[in-house]
């Protein structure tokens, strides 16, 4: 289907991503970098995103079959240049005022950039002397979003140098404001250091990852038979934007191409192929359109029955499966040398800017690069015929260096897909939680993070968001531990068996990855782990267990040593094992053949997973099943009643679940991180910048809000607790807390259905159908929640 600003459709809960500088039509440069950027970050994203390209070429880019994430956005030139940053402005003055600016976002190129988790900036080449023409140009593709405060990222260009006043004055307003600018070369990055900017980074041109997810196709040999069969080929993608550079210096690259190509048949029998890079058609006399000077240079060769014109509006893919046939590929347009390099076909470069030197640089070709001052037909045919009398080692020098290239290009889409992965949630918390956060946990939270793993296998069966996982395997990778101490639950002849044991590679520690809601004794089982292993160790465990470990730890130093890293659990109550038990029987499951049990695992609330010997799979709603009784409080452990510590604080960094409402509609679960040390806080930056995870940092009263029950259980509840404990004859130790009015209610009510399921009546009340004690479960926590 054709994807444009009328269709209506929508990917549910999607990221939106605005992308400007970049058409599908015309320049195929321009459609490589764009073409690239969407189909690496959808690859690399773990949630669904909307792409809208914002094209000078409406018309022409809605003829092209697009899939149905990507919508065009009209913008033609007048509109992008003039209309664009002027209602950009307004919008940010209306708001500034605090009056509605909603209304602006009728014209579509400001509802995509304000709607946007970030714009991205896939121009070629911007801000460079001489180009002052297209300054303006430059400068509307960035404004608009640094007016309306929307993450602005330059991926992969050429820019600078800024020796002219103009051109100076406005890169060193704008590109300061820019959230990351990728330098595609060496001159590049340092021209931009001259300015005095921190904001760059290296990273290879898109084009070089075209293809990493979208396969190159096959050429087209049935649309141009005169290819079929021939064993020398050498192609040459003419410019218009060269042809007129050479003409301001009084030469005619026509002639010298002609000359060239003409000479080099001769002497070698090659058959040549001349290729459109940048196509408008015949109608149109553009510097984007190569269409007249291709036809020019074929009708001016004298051997052009051995030659084959390429002038169909092909992809920028269609013309890298066409250069891949050639021996030999003499490119000037930028984006057709970096098809030849991908190709394996080594280029000879006619070349008006540093931007062709820097990446050839990188390949170890730099002398096969002609600027204009330099350009003579004879040195050009010396070279043609040295890569076609042996091309062999220079396709090894394109082959080494390729992988590194690759590796830099990727590393622009690792960084742009945390940005516009983002999850967008509230500012700040509720009230509530904004009142439980002062009185009890200000001054003790380092950074408050929210995220996922960027792997969606390690996410799979993990209970939340996979957070503690991803860790635990970054940690391993960079050598930091030698392993982690964690819990898993086996089924050992039908019986559960809760086991403590040292994961040292990445599947251990998958096989770890599932919340256990049964009480056992982690922390003796941690202890003994560290006294018989060698190494450090990253622990993770629960906050009552945490106390215990660094009780012993600090009594003994030696261990402590052994201590990397540790991580806690948030938890809400431990439950004796007793009622899974329970529940499982009288669910009718024979555990006898039960391969696997998860107690919950998938979105949100989630399912209880039961996988048999067989390969059947049972699963049972946890909201209803066995997360019901355990938020009853059936078989609470007695010393969670008078527990005070939810998050841990013992550990060095923490996590638990993201229950936001913003959160509940997200196709990908998240997962809250909590730091409450330097160490903590190292593992969390070295996560995210090896790009293991996707993280953003919160304000830390979204982490109470998010589990704002289970923050008051262990606040405001344990206090009520302990003064309603007498009536069921249970000694509940004072935490030092006023409980309200209502924490008497709620505590009435857990510890009644404690007692009852711990009486006669279990039996019955186990087999009650679920909604019945759903409403009671309502009732506790109207409660508690007031």
């Amino acid at each position: 289907m054709c994807a444009d600003s009328r269709v209506n459709h929508t990917i549910h809960d999607a990221n939106r991503v605005a992308i400007i500088g970049g058409t599908f039509s015309g320049n195929k440069g321009a459609a490589a970098m764009l073409e690239s950027a969407i189909a690496n970050l959808r690859h690399r994203s773990p949630r669904p995103l909307v792409f809208d390209v914002i094209t000078v070429y409406p018309k022409r880019d809605r003829q092209i079959e697009l899939p149905e994430d990507v919508r065009i956005v009209p913008a033609p030139p007048v509109k992008l240049v003039l209309l664009l940053p002027f209602f950009a402005l307004c919008y940010a003055v209306l708001r500034f005022l605090h009056i509605p600016p909603g209304f602006l976002l009728a014209f579509p190129p400001l509802r995509s950039i304000v709607e946007a988790s970030a714009v991205l900036d896939v121009s070629g080449i911007s801000y460079v002397d001489g180009r002052e023409p297209m300054l303006v140009y430059n400068i509307a593709c960035n404004i608009p979003a640094l007016l309306v405060g929307i993450p602005l990222i330059k991926l992969s260009q050429a820019l600078g140098p800024f020796r002219r006043p103009v051109n100076n004055l406005a890169a060193r307003f704008i590109l300061r404001r820019i959230d990351t600018i990728f330098a595609r070369g060496s001159e590049t990055h340092e021209f931009l250091r001259q300015l005095g900017l921190t904001n760059i980074s290296p990273a290879a041109d898109l084009a070089f990852i075209l293809n990493e997810h979208q396969p190159i196709p096959p050429p087209p040999i049935d649309r141009y038979p005169g290819l079929a069969g021939k064993e020398l080929i050498v192609g040459v993608s003419p410019s218009e934007v060269l042809a007129r550079l050479y003409s301001r210096r009084d030469k005619d690259l026509v002639a010298v191409l002609t000359e060239v190509l003409d000479t080099l048949h001769e002497r070698t029998g090659a058959h040549i192929v001349i290729m459109a890079h940048s196509m408008l058609g015949p109608e149109s006399r553009s510097r984007n359109n190569d269409y007249h000077i291709c036809r020019k240079l074929y009708e001016n060769m004298r051997h052009r029955s051995h030659a084959t014109l390429i002038v169909d509006d092909l992809s920028a893919s269609e013309l890298r499966s066409l250069i891949s046939l050639c021996r030999c590929f003499i490119a000037c347009r930028f984006h057709s040398m970096i098809s030849s390099l991908c190709a394996g076909v080594p280029p000879i470069v006619l070349a008006w800017s540093h931007k062709y030197h820097e990446v050839m640089n990188d390949f170890g070709l730099d002398t096969f690069v002609f600027d204009i001052a330099r350009t003579d037909p004879g040195e050009l045919l010396a070279r043609s015929t040295e890569i076609i009398s042996d091309p062999e080692p220079l396709k090894g020098s394109i082959g080494s260096a390729l992988p590194n290239v690759i590796a830099s290009a990727e590393s622009q889409i690792e960084y742009t897909a945390g940005i516009v992965c983002r999850t967008k949630t509230r500012s700040r918390a509720g009230a509530t939680a904004r009142k439980l956060y002062r009185e009890y946990y200000m001054g003790r939270f380092g950074g408050t993070f929210l995220g996922y793993s960027a792997n969606a296998g390690v996410r799979d069966d993990a209970a939340s968001g996979g957070l503690v996982s991803a860790l635990i395997i970054n940690r391993l990778r960079a050598g930091a531990i030698t392993g982690a101490i964690a819990a898993r639950a086996v089924l050992e002849n039908g019986t559960l068996v809760f086991e403590s044991d040292v994961c040292t590679d990445e599947q251990s520690v998958l096989d770890c990855r599932t919340s256990i809601y049964s009480d056992f004794n982690h922390a003796r089982a941690v202890i003994r782990l560290l006294q018989e292993r060698d190494g450090t160790f990253a622990v993770v465990a629960l906050p009552c267990q945490w106390r215990m470990i660094n009780s012993y730890l600090e009594k003994h130093p030696d261990l402590k040593r052994k201590l990397g890293l540790g991580i806690g659990l948030w938890c809400g109550h431990a439950t004796d094992r007793r009622l899974i038990e329970d529940f499982l029987r009288i669910r009718g499951i024979d555990t006898g053949s039960v391969e696997r049990l998860y107690y919950r695992k998938g979105h949100w609330r989630g399912e209880t997973v039961i996988e048999y010997e067989d390969g059947r799979i049972e699963t049972i709603p946890f909201k209803t099943g066995y997360g019901l009784l355990q938020n009853l409080y059936v078989d609470c452990k007695l010393r969670c009643f008078c527990c005070t510590d939810h998050f841990a604080v013992g550990s060095d960094v923490s996590f638990g679940d993201a229950w936001l409402r913003e959160l509940k509609a997200s196709p990908v679960k998240h997962s809250m991180a909590i730091t409450f040390s330097d160490r903590g806080a190292e593992a969390i930056a070295g996560l995210a910048g090896e790009c293991d995870a996707f993280i953003q940092e919160i304000d830390p009263t979204l982490a109470v809000d998010a589990q704002k029950r289970a923050v008051i259980w262990h606040t405001y509840g344990s206090a009520g607790r302990n003064r309603v404990g007498r009536l069921f004859g249970m000694h509940i130790r004072d935490c030092g807390i006023s409980p309200r009015w209502n924490d008497y209610i709620s505590a009435f009510l857990v510890l009644a259905a404690y007692k009852a399921y711990g009486s006669r009546l279990r039996p019955l009340l186990l087999r009650l159908p679920w909604p019945l004690p759903y409403l009671y479960m309502l009732g506790q926590k109207a409660f508690s929640n007031f």
